[in-house]
């Protein structure tokens, strides 16, 4: 069977969010008709290095889709994590040459900090969640609605909220890369200036914060275009949560290292290893 049948299958004994599952279609199509339940080790990792010369996205291939899908036959599988573990090595390199690239081109803190002050609408919520809450670009897909109770239950859907009496902002993350292991994200948020710069807006339900001209739902390439675009100096959201980090390691401020974690979906450890401008060594 081929890998988009075998996932499919997959899928459908799981409860994923429309994202992972998304993903995961996608990424099985690149095995074409290739039958990976008798697939050799050869002909996969054929497939997986022919998809790009990315590590990350040949890691990808295999996680997401060759290491699902052949748990039933032990030694390929065993083969194809050792090659896994090869990739996670190449990848750790390449990061960490990245990374003694971007040390002394990137803003500092301070200088992050002082450019959001002084944008306006959804510029300047846009940055406040990418600096304050190290959203990715996937949180950011915000559908604003007028009553939480309105929310319906189990919609793969971003819905932000601002209660007009107390000034809250309340976001509800459902679609976002590890919603798989963190479950949605509820943060509220009483900060009179991103009260001030949503209500200014004058969203009202069913819009999208970052919705095209023409008022229609934006697609998740157009959304991480999008936040590039409105991102200070056009550094996006990866480098922004880079000079974050760095500057709650620079003022041992562990507490907010802990809330970005939680806020972003993502594993103290990894925030350290991943987006850590000091871990070049």
């Amino acid at each position: 069977m081929s890998a988009s049948t075998l996932i499919q299958h997959h899928i459908t004994q799981h409860d994923f969010s429309k994202t992972t599952e998304r993903i995961y279609k996608k990424t099985a199509e690149k095995y074409g008709d290739l039958d990976m339940t008798h697939a050799s080790y050869k002909k996969i990792i054929s497939k997986v290095e022919a998809s790009s010369t990315n590590p990350n996205t040949q890691a990808a291939m295999l996680n997401n889709i060759a290491i699902l899908v052949t748990k039933d036959r032990p030694d390929l599988l065993k083969r194809l994590i050792a090659y896994r573990e090869d990739l996670a090595r190449t990848i750790a390199n390449h990061r960490k040459n990245s990374l003694k690239q971007l040390v002394g081109t990137l803003p500092t803190y301070e200088e992050l900090i002082g450019e959001l002050e002084s944008l306006t609408g959804v510029k300047y919520i846009v940055n406040y969640c990418l600096i304050h809450l190290g959203f990715r670009n996937a949180d950011l897909n915000l559908q604003y609605i007028g009553k939480l109770t309105d929310i319906p239950s189990g919609e793969g859907i971003n819905y932000i909220h601002l209660n007009r009496k107390t000034h809250e902002v309340t976001m509800i993350i459902n679609q976002y890369k590890t919603h798989g292991t963190y479950g949605t994200k509820e943060i509220k948020h009483n900060d009179a200036r991103l009260s001030k710069e949503l209500k200014e807006m004058n969203l009202v339900d069913g819009d999208f914060l970052l919705s095209l001209k023409d008022g229609t739902v934006p697609s998740h390439s157009t959304v991480g275009d999008k936040v590039m675009a409105l991102s200070i100096g056009k550094l996006g959201e990866t480098k922004i949560v880079k000079v974050v980090v760095k500057h709650y390691l620079d003022n041992k401020s562990y507490e907010d290292l802990e809330n970005i974690s939680k806020t972003r979906g993502t594993s103290i450890a990894t925030l350290i290893s991943s987006y850590n401008l000091y871990n070049t060594n």
